[in-house]
């Protein structure tokens, strides 16, 4: 059981999600068998001042082969996104905001396998808590190009994370258990966001969507021989997605969107220079306020 990588891999999607804050969108995201529905809804008070509130939801099931043995395991995640203001410009054919963001997050993985190595078996039970809050600050640049280019760049920087961790792990072969809990900080972590979409004659129009999330983080773990380590490290995670939305106005000013693509996460461990990498095929289909 790779532990240790359990909290990086949660927390490296977690700002693309709700990376762009002033457009609204309802999507269901499919990516390494998880479905991860979620919404972001802006609430403008005047035509320069809005707030944000975006939520997401998932839980993920799945089994996997591991040296000398096989895991199994369950993951639950719950995230709320919250814009808390943001100033708004409008220029001719461009407009920039920036506002303030708190993003708080809860996860909870339960984890059960078995590892038989050099004859001696030994069944874990894992299960592990981890509540994230952070603050931070965002920006959105946006600019229109004869009416039918439009192409945004948005952001967010966190100068810092508070990480709540707790992990109880039980051999069921020899009734060991070791429970830890603690809180850890996070480095300065960022995300930016490229979108460009084209208007056409035709019946539907064509985007493109690239992000970069960069996420530094210490904490410690529960190894599967119940010894405490410590983790440094850093998780690195780009995507690019191909969208086509539909010339189709449903919820008012919503259109509807399919969109294809690949993310790629790199987990680098700075104790041990080692990483993980992960590339996966992602799906997402849905609506969102565009023009």
């Amino acid at each position: 059981m790779n532990l240790k990588y359990q909290t990086a891999l949660i927390l490296s999607t977690v700002n693309f999600i709700f990376a762009n804050s002033e457009l609204s969108t309802v999507n269901f995201e499919v990516s390494d068998g998880k479905i991860i529905p979620n919404f972001k809804y802006p609430i403008y008070w005047k035509d320069d001042l809005f707030s944000t509130i975006g939520y997401l939801n998932y839980i993920d099931m799945k089994s996997k082969d591991i040296d000398y043995g096989k895991t199994s395991s369950s993951s639950e995640e719950q995230q709320i996104y919250i814009n808390i203001l943001s100033k708004k410009y409008k220029f001719d054919n461009y407009s920039f905001s920036i506002g303030a963001n708190a993003n708080l997050i809860k996860f909870k993985n339960s984890e059960f396998g078995f590892i038989n190595y050099l004859k001696n078996i030994t069944v874990i039970d894992n299960r592990v808590d981890i509540d994230v809050t952070q603050f931070g600050f965002s920006a959105n640049f946006s600019k229109n190009i004869n009416n039918w280019l439009f192409f945004r760049i948005s952001g967010d920087i966190y100068p810092s994370s508070n990480i709540n961790f707790e992990q109880t792990t039980t051999s069921l072969i020899d009734n060991k258990k070791a429970i830890y809990s603690g809180s850890a900080s996070a480095n300065t972590s960022y995300s930016a966001l490229f979108e460009l979409t084209a208007k056409t004659d035709l019946p539907v129009f064509f985007g493109l969507e690239a992000g970069y999330n960069f996420f530094a983080l210490e904490y410690k773990f529960i190894d599967a021989n119940f010894n405490l380590q410590d983790f440094n490290g850093e998780i690195e995670t780009t995507h690019i997605l191909f969208k086509t939305i539909i010339n189709y106005k449903i919820f008012g000013e919503m259109n509807p969107s399919i969109g294809i693509g690949r993310r790629n996460i790199k987990n680098r461990d700075l104790l041990e220079n080692s990483f993980e990498t992960i590339n996966e095929k992602i799906w997402r289909i849905g609506a969102e306020k565009r023009f």
